[in-house]
Formats: C-alpha cells, sequence, structure tokens
C-alpha cells in the first residue's frame, strides 16, 4: 500500500492536528535519555577513579540530574498531551466510521463481511500509534546512531554479534506479521459473535423474557461458554506462538550478553580499555542490540495497523460511492408514479427468484394495496422502492425516472415509510416523531387517531421518554401505540411517496379499522402503498395487487376482485369468517 504512512499522517493531522506537536516534545526528549544515561556514568565514573575534587564531581552530578529531570518533565507533558489527543481523536474516528456506516445501502449493511470489516476498521482508532510507532522508530535510530558512534573504535566482532541477533528478530517479526494477517479475519469473526451474545444476555429485553419463560439459561449460557472457551483456544495458540519467540530471543540475548562481557573483560585484562570504558561500552553495545531490536518490532507493529488503515480506506471508498447519483439533489418531482418494468430479483448470495418479472404502476397520488400470503415478495419490493436493493433485472422508475440516477438526497426526501421492524428510539415521544430535538409534534398528527388520549395521559405528554434507559420516569408503550408512533413518524417526514409494511400487525382488529378509515386523510394526495396480510387495508385502496410467488397473481378494485372469485376472494372471505368466529 504506497503512501500509506503519509496518507495516515494526512488523516491524523486533519483529526487531531496538535498531536504531531506533543509528538514532537516526546521525540526529542526520549531520543536524549538514554544517550545521556550512558554517557554521563562513564563521565562520574573517569572524575572518580582520576581523583577530582568532590565539588566538581558533583556539579556534574547535579547537571546530569538537572538535564534528566529536565527532559523527563518534557516527556511526561508530552506524553499527558498526546493521551489527551489520542482519547479525541478515537471518539473522532469511531464518529467517522459510524457516520460512512450510516450511507451505505442496506445490502451492504446486512453483508457479514462488512460487520468484520466494521470490527476491523473501527481499528483505525488505533492509528495513532503510527504516529508513536514513527516516534519510536526515529528517536531509536537517532539512539542507535549514536550508540554506533560511541562503540566505533571497538572490535569488528562485536557488530557481528549484534547483527546475527537482529536478522534472527527480522525473521521472527516477518512471520509474526504474516501470521496476524490470517490471524485477525478470524478475531474479527468472533469478535461479532461475542457482542451478539453479549448484547443478547446482558442488554435485550425480548430475549430476557425468551430466556426466562423459557428456562433457556443453562442453553444460552452454554453458548456464551463456547464462545468464550473458542477464543481462549485462539488466544492460547498465540501466547504459545508468541511466548515461544519471545524464549527463544531470550535465550539469544544471553548468549549475546555473555558474548560482549567476555570481549569487553579480555580488552580491559589486556589493557585496551579501563573500567570506565568497560561500563560504558557494555551499556552502549547492549542498548544498541536492544534499540535495533526495538526498530524492527516497531516495524511489525506498523505492518499491523497498516491493515487496519486499509480496512478503513475500503469502508470509506465503499460509503463515498453509496451516495453517488447522477441527478441533482435539488430537483423536484411533479409526478410521483412509481412503475416496475419486468423487476426481476434474487438476494446476494442466493439464486432464487424472489420476484419473477413483475410489472405494475402506481399513478401520483393513487393508493395501492399490495397482498399476499408470506413469502410471496411483498416487504421485498418496498425495499426496492427504498433502494435499499437494485433490481437484478429490470427497472423501477418515480416520476419516469430510473431510481439509481437519482441523487441520494433527494431520493430520501421522495420516500416516507413504515416497516415491519420499524424502530422505536429510547427518547420522548415528540423525537420519535420529527426526528428532531426541538420541534412539537403538529397538531394534525397530535390528534390523529386518538393518539392524544394516550399521549395526554402521560406525565410529561409527548417529552416523556419511551424506554427507561434514559429516563427513569419513562414508559412503556404497546405495539399498538408504537405502530401509530411510527406511522406519525412517516407521515411528519410529508415524503409525496408512502409506503406501509404491515402498519397494523400490532393492532386488534377495532384498532387497525379505525386507523384504516383515518388512512386517507392522513396520506392526502401522496402515492402510496399497504402492504398488509389482513385485507381491511385493501379495502379502503384505490387498486389492489395480489402477489403469489413472485407474481401478479390478480389486479383490480376490491369490487372487481371480488367479482372474479378468485384467490383474493377466497383470502378475503376466510379472514371475514375469522373475525367473524373470533
Amino acid at each position: 500500500m504506497r503512501g500509506t504512512p503519509f496518507k495516515i499522517a494526512g488523516l491524523i493531522q486533519k483529526t487531531e492536528h496538535r498531536y504531531f506537536t506533543y509528538s514532537f516534545l516526546k521525540l526529542v526528549s526520549t531520543s536524549a535519555l538514554p544517550l545521556l544515561t550512558v554517557y554521563f556514568p562513564k563521565v562520574i565514573l573517569k572524575q572518580l577513579l582520576n581523583g577530582e575534587a568532590f565539588d566538581g564531581i558533583m556539579t556534574t552530578v547535579a547537571l546530569f540530574v538537572a538535564v534528566i529531570l529536565a527532559l523527563m518533565m518534557i516527556k511526561t507533558y508530552g506524553t499527558e498531551r498526546c493521551h489527551e489527543a489520542e482519547e479525541r481523536y478515537t471518539k473522532k474516528m469511531r464518529l467517522a466510521t459510524g457516520r460512512m456506516v450510516m450511507k451505505m445501502p442496506l445490502k451492504t449493511v446486512e453483508d457479514p463481511k462488512l460487520k468484520d470489516r466494521l470490527v476491523m476498521s473501527n481499528n483505525a482508532a488505533d492509528l495513532l500509534r503510527t504516529v508513536d510507532i514513527f516516534q519510536n522508530i526515529l528517536s531509536s535510530a537517532v539512539t542507535a546512531v549514536s550508540f554506533v558512534v560511541v562503540v566505533a573504535g571497538l572490535n569488528w566482532v562485536f557488530f557481528a554479534v549484534i547483527l546475527a541477533l537482529l536478522v534472527i528478530k527480522v525473521l521472527f517479526v516477518k512471520r509474526t506479521v504474516k501470521y496476524n494477517t490470517e490471524r485477525r479475519k478470524v478475531y474479527a469473526m468472533n469478535d461479532r459473535k461475542g457482542n451478539y451474545l453479549n448484547k443478547t444476555a446482558y442488554y435485550s429485553a425480548g430475549a430476557a423474557k425468551e430466556i426466562r419463560i423459557n428456562s433457556l439459561s443453562d442453553w444460552f449460557m452454554d453458548k456464551v461458554r463456547d464462545y468464550r472457551s473458542e477464543m481462549l483456544n485462539l488466544q492460547y495458540a498465540d501466547f504459545n506462538k508468541y511466548a515461544s519467540f519471545d524464549v527463544i530471543l531470550a535465550i539469544l540475548t544471553g548468549v549475546q550478553s555473555f558474548v560482549i562481557l567476555f570481549l569487553l573483560a579480555k580488552m580491559v585484562t589486556d589493557g585496551e580499555i579501563d573500567i570506565a570504558d568497560f561500563t560504558m561500552y557494555f551499556a552502549a553495545v547492549t542498548s544498541l542490540s536492544s534499540t535495533l531490536a526495538g526498530i524492527i518490532t516497531k516495524v511489525g507493529d506498523y505492518s499491523r495497523i497498516r491493515l487496519n488503515f486499509g480496512d478503513f480506506e475500503a469502508l470509506k471508498k465503499e460509503s463515498e460511492a453509496a451516495a453517488d447519483g447522477v441527478l441533482q439533489d435539488n430537483v423536484k418531482f411533479s409526478d410521483t408514479s412509481v412503475e416496475f418494468r419486468n423487476v426481476s430479483f434474487s438476494y446476494p448470495g442466493t439464486d432464487r427468484k424472489v420476484l419473477d418479472h413483475v410489472s405494475f404502476r402506481i399513478e401520483s397520488g393513487e393508493k395501492l394495496a399490495l397482498v399476499g400470503v408470506n413469502g410471496a415478495g411483498k416487504s421485498t419490493i418496498v425495499k426496492l422502492i427504498c433502494r435499499f436493493y437494485l433490481p437484478s433485472e429490470g427497472q423501477i422508475l418515480i416520476g419516469g425516472v430510473d431510481i439509481p440516477t437519482i441523487g441520494e438526497k433527494e431520493y430520501r426526501q421522495l420516500i416516507s415509510a413504515v416497516f415491519q421492524d420499524y424502530m422505536t428510539f429510547a427518547f420522548t415521544i415528540r423525537e420519535n416523531v420529527t426526528l428532531t430535538e426541538n420541534e412539537k409534534i403538529p397538531e394534525r398528527l397530535y390528534g390523529w387517531n386518538g393518539c392524544r388520549t394516550w399521549i395526554e395521559r402521560l406525565k410529561d405528554g409527548q417529552d416523556t421518554f419511551v424506554s427507561t434507559k434514559f429516563d427513569s420516569t419513562g414508559v412503556n408503550l404497546s405495539g399498538g401505540e408504537e405502530q401509530k408512533m411510527a406511522i406519525q413518524r412517516a407521515a411528519y417526514k410529508n415524503g409525496p411517496i408512502m409506503l406501509l409494511d404491515e402498519p397494523t400487525k400490532a393492532m386488534d382488529a377495532k384498532s387497525e379499522a379505525e386507523l384504516y378509515s383515518s388512512f386517507r386523510e392522513l396520506a392526502e394526495d401522496r402515492t402510496s402503498l399497504i402492504i398488509s396480510h389482513r385485507l381491511a387495508s385493501a379495502v379502503i385502496s384505490d387498486r389492489i395487487i395480489l402477489l403469489e410467488d413472485g407474481h401478479i397473481a390478480e389486479s383490480g378494485t376490491h369490487e372487481e376482485l371480488m367479482r372474479l372469485n378468485g384467490k383474493y376472494a377466497e383470502m378475503f372471505c376466510k379472514q371475514g369468517e375469522a373475525y367473524a368466529a373470533g
């Protein structure tokens, strides 16, 4: 990945520009400290051996302590400021990752591969370590050069000993980088599994009820235990591999130290150097060896971080590509008809056609009911209109325009939708409807279909929190109340195309009938598509399409389909009998 260090540096400078200033302070102090701790002891020892005056020795000691103290203070200040910058940077990067995911199409978000990549790219918050790594490499290089200058007059054997250990270290680091590249995907997949299990076990109210009523605690905790055992096995295998490398290096380092001590001791006995030189040279040679080994380790660390940055860049490109559109975002559609032209669709990774050459048109302002049994393809049509997926074959047009060519911002303004798995946010009722901080629910929606009655009985009215996650005085709404709130939200958005996918599944028959009787008032002149298993929605619609196995089986008004006496009429009569029996 050529140019990656500069890209990483550019991203860090853009996100947290002061970090480099603080890092420079760390660099200067960190580079100087090792050399001074090797050099000053030699000077002091020589003064002692030469019998210099106590005052002179203490002056050198005082200077040594003052310089070291000043450098330590600079290093501490730089380090603490770097930690503050790291905290801010981490939060900003996680926020940036979240924003990128929000821009992606549903088909991408639902792909397990994205979830693994998201786990890995979230490690981009670790990118500041790149600066720390380069800083360490640079300061270590400066230190190493200084040590080379110090020991330059020694025998070449010292350098050969250092080089031998360095070559082995390079081989180990290279092997470790390759191993980590393979393992990171395994860890990402297991982290995703662990996050799901933890979230389900401790934070899901629905799961808590299921686990308790069905006595599933042992069964579920066995799954948690199996996951943790799997992770421990992975970590244990890694520990064994890394530990074996460390043990071998420790043994070789011990052998290296013995050889260096032996050679230096021989030089002392031969009169080539004195005790002060012995002390300095031993510290310099061993420090040079460990410094060079440290540089190799940091290069290996950078290789891992570069992979994280690659995942972050891929996520960014995918997010930017998802926002592309040909039309300008300020285009207004006077015609909001929706047309399917010979549309076929299969979900990614499957060959089964959920829709097979489906063609129909919803005129501007028309109310169309889409009915059929489970698996007929009804909800898939909603997902396609929302552009969560694009057709495998054929075209979908709004106002005569092929939907992939419409700008993202403009397209989102066209659609108001209520989904089967609609979201109730743990915020206030007002925020759930308006999706804003300060707007109140408009009167026409506040009083719609009896909403005023159940909202005003609450202590804080529309400012009451839904759930107790953020406010202990919050309330848990019934399914029907939540569903009404989701419909209010879609109406508040005021998109010219309204999609309702099973909007009454949590309501009883009476509430459902009341909702549909007031639906036309709510939908006004919007182009509307209503999906429901229960056929009360069909009666108030302008037209009905019966979908069966991905094909349109019947189409017409309620009266026309009842006269046809086909599958729709059969379904309608059976449901009527069931309601009467109930």
